[in-house]
C-alpha cells in the first residue's frame, strides 16, 4: 500500500519558477503555467505509485508557533509573485477534480502536517512518499518513509531516502536536524552556528553523533578558532535545532481512512484540462478516463459487398473517408484500407492489396495475403464515381487523402469538409491538428492507441498485419470521429467568424496543392553533381584559408573547438554562453566577422558546406525513379500566420540574394525540352499591405506613383531629392522599410546595418516622421489586439495573442510585434494562396497544358508549354494582381527562362 504526500506549497513555487521566464497562456490570455507543471507532476506521480491513500498540504497563512521561538524567523523571504497567487484558485480547481484531500493547519507549516501524516502511515502503508525538494524534510526519512524531489529543470523526479542520503552528504536521517542546527539555513533565516559551514557541520556531526554529543565534548576540538564559535554560537544552534525540527505530533482532526485515493472525477479534469488548453496533458490521461469510443465496422469481402457500400454512398449527400496508406518501392503513399462512414455508430472497411511495385509483406515477416483483400481495379470501376461525386466527403487531412487515392487512379474531388484544416484556421497556433487531439478535445472522447490494436508480442506493429477484425475496429473509430466532428467544426468556423478562410482560400487549396505535389519539379541531377564538386573545392580552399587564419587544424563544424580559437586564441570578445561554451551561431560569427576576417571566412564555409548537403547532394537522391522529378509536400496547417511550408524536401529556403543560391536555381528545369519555367513574383507586397493598413498618404502615393518605394523612403530620410539617394542610404532604407514590418527596433537595426545606436534610432524616428500613418497604425493594432485578444488579416485568418497580456515584458513586447506582423504577414500568405487557387482554375478552363509546380514565400513557379508563354504570363499576372483589392496598386514581376534563375 502506498501513500503519496504532497508538499503543496513547495511543488507550487516550483511549479511557477520552471515557466517564470517563459509563462503558458491559454488562448484567452490566462496564464497557466503553475497549473501546468503542478498537475503534469501529480499525474506521472498518481499512474506510477496508484497510492492507496494521498494528500496535499498547504502552509496556512499567518504567524506559525516558529516565530514565538524566533521572531525573526523566515523574515526577508519576498511575498508570493502576484503572477503566481492569480494561478493558486485554478490549482485548487484541480486538485478538487482529482478528488485530493488538500489540508492546512493554523498555527503549523505544512512539514508539520506532513511530518504527522507521514510518521502515522508509516506503521500501517509499505511504502509513504513525501513529494517534496525540502531538503528539511530529510529528518523524516527511514526504511518507510522516503523523499520524492521535483527537479525544477526538466521535471525529473528523484527517489531518495536514508541510503541516498548518506551517500549524498554522509549522515543518517536522525542527524539531519543537528547537522541543520549548525549550518543554518539562510531560506528560512535560521542562523546556525555563525562561521561555521556545512562541510564543517557534516565533520562534526559524523565525529560527535549529535549536537549534544559535540556540546558535551567541545574540549576536545582541536582548532581553538572553530571553538571559539562553536561556544559563542551555543544558543544560537540550540535556538535553531528548535525551529528545524519538524513537529510530528500535530493535534490533526482526522482519520487516516478520510485520505483514503480512489478515482479522480475525470470529466471533470478533462473539462479543466481541456479549458486550459492542456493538449499534451490531456494526450497523457489513461485511456479509461474518457468515454472510449467504439464503433460497429462492416467488412466489404467481395465485389458484391463493394456494389452494395457505393449503392449506399450515392444515396447519401455526405459521408466520412479515413484511409491508411504504406509506402511503397517508388516512395509513393499508397491506401491499404479504406473506412466510410455517415453515421456516429456504423462504418464499412475496405481492405485493398497494394498495387505496383512495393514493399512486400513478407519483407515485414507477415503473410502476402489478407483474406477480403480487393484490389485496386475492382475497387475503382465500384467506388470511382462515388468519390468524384458531389457528395460531400468529410475527411482528416484531405490533401494526403487525395493524392494517395490518385496513385491508384482514384479521384477524390470536392466538395469535402477536412477536419484537421478546420482545426488549423480556428487555431492555427497550435503545434498539431491530429485525429486523437481534436477527438479528446471536441468531442470528450479517447480513440484506443494504435499499439494498444496490435497483440503484445507483434515487434513490427504495422497496421497490414492486423486481422480484418482487428483492423476494422481501428478504422471504424477513426472514420466515425472524423463524421462527428464535423459539426462541431463547422459551428466554431461560423460562430469564429472565420468561415471565409476556410471556405475560399483554405479548403479550394487542397486541390491546388495535390496537384502541385503530383506534377512535382524537374531537376538537372548532372548540373548538380557537377556544382556539388566545384562546391567541395570552394569549401576545401576556404578550410585551408581558416587553417591559415588561426594558425592551426581544427574541427570546423564543432562549436567548441571554433569556440577555442576564436575567443582564446584569437582574444575576440565573446556573447553568451551554452552549455558546451561559448556561443558561435551565426548571429555571434556576424558581429566578430567585422573586426576579424577568420569568422568571415566560417560563415562562409558554414553557407557552402550547408548549402550543398542540402541541395546538391541531398536533391538527385530525391528524384522517383518512375516520374524523374522531386516531389516536395506543400504543408498547409504549419505555420499560424498562414504561410505555407514545403518539406521533403524543403525548398522555400534555397537563398536568392547569393550567387552560389542562384546556381542551385538554375539546377530547376521545365518537364520538356519546349517548355520554359515562369516566375511570378509579388512585388514589395508586404509593404503594399502596409499601406493599405495604414492608409498612410506619403506611402500609398509613392506607391501609386510607381517609384522605389525604398529610395522614396530614404529621400525623405535624408531629406534630399531621389536622384541624390546613395546606394548605401537606400539599403538602410530598405531595411527599416521592412524592418518596420517585423517590430525591428534600434538596437536591431544598429546590427543590420553596423551603425552605431544613435545613427539608428535616428532613421526609425526619421522614418516615423515621414510616414505618421504608419505609426499610428502600429499603436493601434497593438491596442485593439491588447483588447480583443486577437488580431485578424483582411480576409479574416485570426490569431489570437494571449502573451499580450503577459505581466513578462518581453514576452509582452514580443506579441506585441506579432499584433503589427501578424496582419501584414497573414494577409500576404491570404494573397498568394487565393491567387494559387485563381491561376489554377483559370489554368484548368481554358484548358492550357501549364501547371503550378512550387510556391515559395511571394513567388509562383510554372511549368509552361513554349507556346502558352505570352497567354499564361497575362493570365497569371491578372490572377495575381487581382486575388484581392488594396488601395495601392498591386505588382507583379514575371520573368520566363529555361531554368528558375534564368526566370526570376
Amino acid at each position: 500500500m502506498n501513500v503519496l504526500l504532497f508538499d503543496g506549497t513547495q511543488l507550487a513555487y516550483r511549479s511557477y519558477y520552471a515557466f517564470v521566464r517563459n509563462p503558458l497562456h491559454n488562448s484567452s490570455g490566462e496564464e497557466t503555467s503553475l497549473t501546468f507543471a503542478f498537475v503534469n507532476t501529480l499525474l506521472r506521480l498518481l499512474q506510477r505509485y496508484e497510492p492507496a491513500y494521498a494528500a496535499v498540504v498547504f502552509d496556512a497563512p499567518g504567524k506559525k508557533f516558529r516565530h514565538e521561538v524566533d521572531a525573526h524567523y523566515k523574515e526577508g523571504r519576498p511575498p508570493m509573485p502576484e503572477r503566481m497567487a492569480a494561478q493558486l484558485p485554478r490549482l485548487h480547481e484541480a486538485l478538487d477534480a482529482f478528488r485530493l484531500t488538500v489540508l492546512q493547519m493554523e498555527g503549523f507549516e505544512a512539514d508539520d502536517v506532513l511530518g504527522t501524516l507521514a510518521r502515522r502511515f508509516e506503521a500501517r502503508a509499505d511504502d509513504v512518499f513525501l513529494v517534496t525538494s525540502d531538503k528539511d524534510f530529510q529528518q523524516l526519512l527511514s526504511e518507510r518513509v522516503r523523499m520524492l524531489r521535483v527537479k525544477r529543470t526538466g521535471g525529473d523526479i528523484d527517489l531518495f531516502g536514508p541510503t541516498e542520503l548518506q551517500a549524498e552528504m554522509g549522515i543518517a536521517p536522525s542527524q539531519v536536524v543537528d547537522y541543520m542546527a549548525l549550518c543554518g539555513d539562510s531560506v528560512d533565516n535560521v542562523p546556525g552556528v555563525p562561521g561555521v559551514g556545512a562541510k564543517t557541520a557534516r565533520t562534526l556531526i559524523g565525529e560527535h553523533s549529535s549536537l549534544d554529543g559535540l556540546y558535551a565534548s567541545l574540549e576536545k576540538i582541536s582548532s581553538a578558532a572553530l571553538r571559539r564559535k562553536l561556544e559563542a554560537g551555543r544558543e544560537s544552534a540550540l535556538r535553531s535545532r528548535e525551529l528545524i525540527q519538524i513537529v510530528t505530533d500535530v493535534p490533526l482532526d482526522l482519520e487516516l481512512d478520510s485520505l483514503r485515493f480512489g478515482q479522480p472525477d475525470w470529466p471533470r479534469v478533462r473539462a479543466l484540462l481541456r479549458e486550459l488548453e492542456f493538449v499534451q496533458l490531456l494526450r497523457s490521461l489513461p485511456a479509461e478516463s474518457a468515454p472510449t469510443h467504439q464503433a460497429t465496422c462492416a467488412r466489404v469481402e467481395d465485389a458484391d459487398g463493394l456494389q452494395r457500400l457505393a449503392t449506399n454512398l450515392r444515396a447519401k449527400s455526405a459521408y466520412a473517408l479515413h484511409l491508411e496508406t504504406a509506402r511503397d518501392a517508388s516512395g509513393r503513399e499508397q491506401p491499404f484500407a479504406l473506412a466510410f462512414a455517415w453515421d456516429d455508430a456504423e462504418a464499412t472497411l475496405v481492405r485493398l492489396s497494394l498495387p505496383g511495385p512495393q514493399l512486400s509483406l513478407g519483407d515485414l515477416g507477415l503473410e502476402t495475403r489478407v483474406a477480403g483483400e480487393l484490389d485496386a481495379k475492382t475497387v475503382r470501376e465500384a467506388l470511382g464515381d462515388v468519390l468524384a461525386s458531389g457528395a460531400q466527403t468529410i475527411v482528416h487531412d484531405a490533401k494526403h487523402a487525395a493524392a494517395a487515392l490518385a496513385d491508384c487512379d482514384l479521384r477524390l474531388e470536392p466538395p469535402w469538409f477536412d477536419t484537421m484544416l478546420a482545426s488549423y484556421v480556428l487555431n492555427p497556433s497550435r503545434r498539431g491538428h491530429a485525429l486523437e487531439v481534436l477527438a479528446g478535445e471536441v468531442l470528450d472522447r479517447a480513440l484506443r492507441p494504435r499499439d494498444s490494436h496490435f497483440d503484445a508480442k507483434d515487434r513490427q506493429r504495422d497496421l497490414r498485419s492486423l486481422g480484418t477484425g482487428a483492423l476494422a475496429g481501428y478504422m471504424g473509430e477513426r472514420v466515425t470521429t472524423v463524421w462527428s466532428l464535423h459539426p462541431s467544426l463547422r459551428r466554431a468556423l461560423d460562430a469564429e467568424q472565420v468561415n471565409r478562410v476556410y471556405d475560399d482560400i483554405e479548403l479550394p487549396l487542397v486541390n491546388v496543392l495535390r496537384d502541385m505535389e503530383r506534377a512535382g519539379v524537374r531537376i538537372d541531377v548532372g548540373f548538380l553533381e557537377r556544382l556539388s564538386r566545384e562546391f567541395e573545392t570552394d569549401a576545401d580552399a576556404l578550410a585551408e584559408r581558416i587553417y591559415a587564419l588561426a594558425g592551426m587544424h581544427f574541427n570546423i563544424q564543432s562549436p567548441r573547438q571554433l569556440g577555442e580559437v576564436l575567443f582564446e586564441k584569437l582574444g575576440l570578445a565573446h556573447g553568451r554562453r551554452t552549455k558546451t561554451g561559448w556561443s558561435t551561431d551565426s548571429d555571434v560569427l556576424e558581429r566578430l566577422a567585422r573586426e576579424h576576417e577568420l569568422p568571415r571566412a566560417v560563415l562562409e564555409y558554414r553557407a557552402l558546406t550547408k548549402l550543398r548537403s542540402t541541395y546538391t547532394e541531398a536533391l538527385p537522391k530525391l528524384v522517383r525513379p518512375r516520374t524523374g522529378r522531386i516531389h516536395t509536400s506543400f504543408n498547409q496547417a504549419v505555420a499560424s500566420t498562414g504561410r505555407l511550408s514545403s518539406s521533403d524536401p524543403n525548398l522555400q529556403n534555397i537563398p536568392t540574394r547569393t550567387e552560389t543560391g542562384r546556381r542551385i536555381r538554375c539546377a530547376f528545369i521545365p518537364a520538356d525540352e519546349d517548355a520554359r519555367l515562369m516566375s511570378a513574383d509579388y512585388s514589395q507586397i508586404e509593404l503594399r499591405i502596409m499601406a493599405h493598413l495604414s492608409q498612410d498618404r506619403a506611402l500609398m502615393r509613392a506607391f501609386r506613383e510607381g517609384g522605389d518605394v525604398h529610395t522614396l523612403t530614404a529621400a525623405r530620410i535624408a531629406d534630399c531629392a531621389p536622384e541624390d539617394v546613395r546606394p548605401e542610404q537606400r539599403a538602410a532604407a530598405k531595411t527599416v522599410n521592412f524592418g518596420v514590418i517585423y517590430g525591428m527596433g534600434a538596437r536591431g537595426l544598429a546590427q543590420q546595418l553596423n551603425i552605431e545606436l544613435d545613427e539608428a534610432r535616428h532613421f526609425i524616428q526619421e522614418y516615423f516622421a515621414s510616414y505618421p500613418g504608419v505609426r499610428v497604425y502600429t499603436q493601434e493594432m497593438i491596442e485593439r489586439a491588447r483588447t480583443q485578444g486577437f488580431v485578424t488579416t483582411l480576409l479574416g485568418r485570426k490569431l489570437v495573442l494571449p502573451d499580450l497580456k503577459s505581466a513578462h515584458p518581453a514576452q509582452r513586447a514580443a506579441a506585441e510585434r506579432v499584433a503589427v506582423n501578424a496582419p501584414i504577414q497573414g494577409s500576404a500568405a491570404d494573397f498568394i494562396k487565393s491567387a494559387m487557387v485563381r491561376v489554377h482554375a483559370r489554368l484548368r478552363d481554358e484548358n492550357l497544358r501549364a501547371r503550378m509546380i512550387l510556391q515559395v514565400h511571394d513567388e509562383l513557379v510554372l511549368d509552361v508549354p513554349e507556346q502558352e508563354v505570352d497567354a499564361v504570363r497575362v493570365l497569371v499576372r491578372h490572377e495575381m494582381e487581382n486575388a484581392f483589392p488594396l488601395s495601392v496598386p498591386v505588382v507583379v514581376d514575371v520573368g520566363v527562362g529555361r531554368n528558375w534563375a534564368e526566370a526570376h
